[in-house]
């Protein structure tokens, strides 16, 4: 969505040429202006094939599908005590 492109590196093991993403990231995350363009980022145009990207990744995260809210996500996270 920013444009980043990844750098290719070799694969140890195959020697295939990879995306690797972590020394962009380090980049990006280090610019200084980095939290006004997130800011001002226009999300009603994000391009279609990056919302296709997106999708295609979140699909295979392991998202729970019950949604906690602030005033209820403690009782989840600690187990009630037994009373005697």
């Amino acid at each position: 969505m920013l444009s980043i492109k990844p750098d290719r590196k070799p694969d140890p093991s195959t020697g295939r040429m990879l995306d690797d993403y972590w020394g962009p990231s380090v980049k990006l995350l280090g610019d200084m202006k980095f939290l006004d363009r997130l800011r001002l980022y226009d999300k009603d145009s994000i391009p279609a094939t990056a919302m296709q990207k997106i999708r295609l990744k979140l699909a295979h995260l392991p998202f729970s599908s019950r949604i906690f809210t602030a005033d209820n996500a403690g009782d989840h996270a600690v187990p009630p005590l037994a009373e005697n």
